[in-house]
């Protein structure tokens, strides 16, 4: 009989392994080797945090 703690490594071992299609293999590696530029909404959203975190280090 298994032991509570060997059972729960299985369980871990076999959550950590990421079982990808031949499609989705290549577009993840076609996103790392070609990334997309930002778009404006999220250099925008960049900025607004950039500014929040400005104002949020003067208040301190």
């Amino acid at each position: 009989m298994k032991s509570a703690k060997a059972i729960a490594y299985k369980n871990i071992e076999q959550r950590q392994n990421l079982k990808l299609s031949k499609e989705d293999s290549e577009a993840f590696i076609e996103a790392i080797l070609y990334p997309s530029q930002p778009s404006d909404a999220l250099r925008k959203a960049i900025s607004r945090y950039k500014q929040l975190i400005k104002n949020n280090d003067m208040k301190n």
